[in-house]
């Protein structure tokens, strides 16, 4: 099973950019196969949760070792049946090929969009934590497998990477954003960094946006950030590595965030499958919008792009 979550994860690096619908059908026949492998071949335990917020969480261990564990799971967010996902997943793909085009995800519940995402992205990562599959960099390269086609089918707009910008002597130089959505000549342009945690890299957005606004003037960039969430690990001082003594807990930065918001310049709003409590709930004056994935594409990408 591991060796065919390899092969449709290699398939989907050459996909996702030529076909979109067929590149979300076979994130989400990943995502069921890493929850088949999990299900079968981990065990599940509680951890202690240290953060702000009434939350619960997991981590899947291979079975009888409890030193070899997975990174946090949400359990009210992550669905932990194959079947169940996949049938959610298929209403999810019909919902977006209804609404192409439309700027606006509809059809389908919007708590449900934040159960799937999450539970695709965070299983397909747990399932790398424990198992392996070869790359590293593969939880991160699946999220934004998973973001990149969706925008691209709500907007009918070509999903791109790195901007090149023209430079003064006829040459040009890239920028090296996650993803970027170019419509006609007078549209703002969205650019859409998605990181499974922001921890020392949250800079990046900011400094991007920055040089997108000079370097593109006087078309309006717009930032999106999607973000997995904050969680870390921690484990009791003195104690050695393993389930029992395992917290995770949220490392935030939210003053540096709004110097950033404030100083280098403007993200339109910050995007999570698993938001931290203290961001929802009483972020610090000049903060920016932050929400839940699915307010990306029920109303907020609408209004990035036409307001």
């Amino acid at each position: 099973m591991l060796s065919d979550i390899r092969e449709r994860f290699e398939r989907l690096r050459s996909l996702r950019r030529r076909d979109r619908r067929t590149s979300l059908i076979l994130v989400g026949e990943t995502a069921c196969a890493c929850l088949e492998l999990l299900a079968r071949h981990a065990s599940r335990h509680e951890i202690g949760w240290g953060g702000a917020g009434e939350k619960i969480y997991d981590v899947f261990a291979v079975s009888g070792d409890v030193q070899l564990f997975s990174r946090a799971v949400n359990r009210a967010l992550f669905v932990p049946d194959a079947q169940s996902f996949e049938q959610d997943w298929r209403l999810f793909v019909d919902a977006l090929t209804q609404s192409r085009g439309r700027l606006a995800l509809t059809g389908i519940d919007a708590d449900v969009v934040d159960r799937l995402a999450y539970t695709a992205v965070i299983g397909f990562g747990a399932t790398v934590d424990i198992f392996g599959t070869g790359d590293r960099g593969g939880p991160g390269t699946f999220f934004e497998a998973l973001v990149g086609p969706v925008i691209s089918m709500l907007t009918e707009r070509i999903e791109a990477g790195a901007v090149l910008v023209d430079l003064p002597d006829g040459s040009a130089e890239s920028v090296p954003v996650d993803l970027s959505f170019f419509g006609e000549a007078r549209d703002p342009v969205l650019v859409v960094p998605t990181k499974i945690s922001t921890r020392e890299r949250i800079s990046q957005a900011f400094v991007h946006q920055a040089i997108l606004n000079k370097a593109l003037a006087p078309r309006i960039v717009r930032s999106a950030l999607c973000v997995g969430n904050e969680n870390n690990m921690f484990k009791e001082r003195g104690q050695p590595r393993g389930v029992s003594s395992a917290t995770v807990r949220d490392t935030l930065v939210p003053r540096t965030i709004v110097q950033y918001q404030r100083y280098i310049a403007e993200l339109s709003g910050l995007y999570y499958l698993d938001p931290p409590h203290t961001y929802q709930t009483v972020p610090l004056p000049g903060f920016p919008r932050v929400e839940r994935f699915h307010a990306l594409l029920t109303g907020d990408l609408e209004a990035l792009l036409t307001g």
